[in-house]
């Protein structure tokens, strides 16, 4: 039995999903009752054995230095903005995501460097 999965991340509505792309993957997903994988689900496969192809549409690692260090200060005035009770419903959506965005990054890159 094979075990490299296929898989990709998606990013749905500001929610990073990662979908199943091989049949041995879309077959898992079928058997668990879902058309994707949560983190959980993905630390339980890596303990089976599985090892991960992440194909296309994945956080990359070209973003720019300046463009994290942007972002990190963005969240910093956001969640600011939250505990001072001055964030409004639209600024909370900005937030939820950019934090979305950060974590989709690091989990890629601990993702990658665990597999080198």
């Amino acid at each position: 039995m094979d075990n490299n999965l296929e898989v990709m991340v998606k990013n749905v509505y500001g929610n990073d999903l990662v979908y199943p792309q091989c049949e041995q993957a879309k077959k898992l997903a079928i058997f668990k009752g879902t058309k994707t994988f949560t983190d959980l689900d993905l630390k339980r496969l890596d303990a089976m054995g599985y090892e991960f192809t992440w194909l296309a549409d994945r956080p990359t690692l070209s973003w720019p230095a300046d463009s994290d260090r942007i972002i990190q200060q963005r969240i910093y005035i956001l969640e600011s903005m939250s505990r001072q009770g001055e964030a409004t419903h639209k600024d909370m959506q900005e937030l939820f995501k950019l934090q979305t965005r950060v974590k989709a990054k690091e989990r890629f890159l601990k993702i990658s460097y665990e597999d080198a």
